[in-house]
């Protein structure tokens, strides 16, 4: 392609397999990451007859136990309910969309409503997951100078597992105030595989609520509002971006709000790809950090394409192109995957979206290994000393592994996937949330991509 052009795509929240810059019009996107949480805004309601305690019209949402949370809906025809509504000289409207949920989350068992929805599906383990939900605090009300609704920090989210108990995802902190309108809540959350449903409820107990007023009366609750509920991950680029020649691709980037950051300095949404190479884009989020990151190629009919590769030295190593195309390899062969023996160039053409190019893949071939400093022994006690087992590793290159833990009978009792270039493992010594018995068992750490291992022994004892 000789003429420069220029493709622009809007994006907000996704993830797809390949990007294909061909012209102005030639845009391949598949699939897009979703928020695991359904009608996460409310805006979705069966009926807009409203009332007292009406959640559930706003499905997959239920109450609790004993629970009435409100539903306040544009849409609602009941006048107390009908959003928005003012209260206390105070307009209270959704933080987005079109409806939210009102909950009492202070007192007795009766006024600590929850509601709960299950997932779109099972979230898939380790993964880390941005978490959010944006809170209001309803405005106190007094009662001969003593508060009968106080604003506190009773509010949070957490996760129904498989076997019915719950892990807490995000809480508040401090105490939410009604001035300012909404409140963002926000965190990290790594997946075990087990979650079920989101629940929204206050996760502390009455003693361990914190109140914003000096002094309430005996009955005192806390109302809060609650709207755009997320637990998604944090995917925006797609793996691959091949652009044609001179051809350029922009992209406008929205994540819930969340500033962009970019590996090369690069601050904002709205990025331009026209030069090759691995771009990597991060969100912050309290002390966490997430990121995606795309691969960019450029393939021109007047110059080939080079890619250089590190690959583990295998009897089965394989070498292969980022993208698809009809491949006819110098030798010969017109397999996709070419099997490679030693260092050196290989090279070929292929019949790609931007026509018939040249390429040359430059293989170093290593020989892969993991090193391991492992503790012997350890005692999971509780009493301070020694209590976990911290296994630090390395490899000649990152990689996507498995750490495990057998017992003498050759029983599993713990198992982690290692993220690529994480450098440590930690085990508690537990198995079911139960301390281990003593005696010596057997560590293993498996990289799954290029079939290398390290195992040793440890000793528990008491």
């Amino acid at each position: 392609m000789n003429t420069s052009e220029s493709t622009f795509i809007n994006i907000s929240v996704l993830k797809r397999i390949l990007v294909l810059a061909v012209s102005l019009f030639g845009v391949i996107i598949c699939a897009f990451s979703q928020n695991n949480v359904p009608n996460h805004s409310f805006d979705i309601i069966e009926s807009c007859d409203l009332s007292w305690g009406d959640v559930s019209k706003a499905k997959p949402w239920m109450n609790g136990d004993n629970a009435s949370a409100d539903l306040f809906h544009f849409c609602a025809t009941g006048q107390f309910y009908t959003l928005p509504f003012i209260y206390d000289s105070t307009e209270y409207r959704p933080y987005k969309g079109t409806g939210m949920v009102g909950m009492s989350l202070y007192g007795e068992s009766f006024a600590r409503e929850s509601i709960s929805a299950s997932f779109t599906e099972l979230l898939p383990a380790n993964k880390t997951l941005y978490c959010a939900m944006s809170v209001r605090s309803e405005s106190p009300s007094f009662f001969f100078g003593k508060a009968s609704r106080c604003e506190s920090n009773g509010i949070g989210m957490k996760t129904i597992l498989l076997k019915g108990t719950t892990r807490t995802i995000l809480e508040a902190k401090n105490v939410i105030r009604h001035q300012g309108g909404w409140t963002k809540l926000e965190a990290c959350y790594q997946t075990k595989g087990d979650e079920r449903k989101v629940l929204i409820e206050n996760p502390y107990s009455q003693q361990n609520t914190k109140f914003g007023c000096d002094s309430f009366t005996a009955s005192v609750n806390s109302y809060m509002y609650i709207d755009e509920i997320v637990v998604e991950e944090f995917d925006v680029l797609p793996d691959e971006i091949i652009l044609c020649g001179d051809s350029t691709m922009t992209y406008n980037i929205s994540f819930h709000d969340k500033e962009l950051l970019w590996s090369d300095g690069y601050l904002g949404s709205k990025r331009t790809f026209d030069k090759s190479g691995k771009y990597r884009a991060f969100i912050v989020v309290g002390d966490c950090v997430l990121e995606d990151e795309v691969d960019v190629y450029i393939l021109a009919k007047d110059e080939p394409f080079t890619l250089d590769t590190i690959i583990c030295r295998t009897s089965d190593a394989k070498i292969s192109l980022p993208f698809q195309g009809n491949i006819a390899w110098d030798n010969g062969s017109l397999s996709n995957n070419l099997a490679v023996v030693a260092s050196g160039r290989y090279g070929g053409k292929v019949n790609s979206v931007c026509g018939i190019v040249d390429f040359n893949i430059n293989v170093n071939m290593v020989e892969c290994g993991i090193k391991v400093n492992a503790p012997n022994i350890f005692s999971p006690n509780g009493d301070g000393r020694e209590d976990v087992a911290t296994f630090y590793w390395e490899s000649t290159f990152g990689f996507d592994g498995v750490f495990s833990v057998y017992d003498r009978w050759g029983n599993k009792v713990f198992s982690k996937s290692l993220i690529k270039d994480e450098g440590s493992i930690t085990w508690n010594g537990l198995n079911n949330g139960n301390i281990v018995l003593e005696g010596v068992y057997v560590w293993q750490i498996i990289d799954l991509v290029n079939d290398k291992r390290a195992q040793g022994t440890i000793t528990v004892v008491r």
